[in-house]
């Protein structure tokens, strides 16, 4: 059965996510920017009460397993004002915070890594923050 692809964003990440241009701190982050937008634009905005509990969204945090060597690891994925690389909490405009954004447990995501195309599965998600009746401000 092929799952639908529509990438689904919350009201309040599509707004706080379509003020990042203050935040870019590079080039790089720059083009992910322009990738950002994109992503927002083609996305079905949807009510924080209406988020699927196994979407991924700002904050959320979620199990991947790498499709080469079935290594698992746990990403929370953030704005980058709160990115930190050794508490595994990363930027949205990051490649691989770029390809999760919007992401459901069960996908494959592929993204590029300083060791070149990587590819994981979302596995299992941890803590989903509008699931989970959380308030962020």
């Amino acid at each position: 059965m092929k799952r639908d692809r529509t990438v689904w964003l919350t009201e309040p990440d599509a707004e706080r996510l379509s003020l990042m241009q203050k935040f870019v701190r590079s080039p790089l982050e720059g083009r992910h920017l322009v990738a950002l937008e994109k992503k927002i634009a083609r996305a079905f905005i949807c009510s924080p009460a209406d988020v699927p509990a196994d979407l991924v969204t700002m904050d959320s945090q979620v199990l991947l397993r790498d499709a080469e060597t079935g290594e698992e690891i746990v990403y929370t994925l953030v704005f980058p004002a709160v990115e930190n690389a050794r508490k595994n909490r990363i930027s949205v405009l990051g490649s691989l915070g770029m390809a999760l954004l919007g992401a459901r447990v069960g996908d494959a995501i592929a993204y590029l890594s300083s060791a070149g195309r990587q590819l994981q599965t979302v596995e299992k998600m941890l803590y989903q923050p509008w699931a989970d009746g959380a308030v962020l401000g």
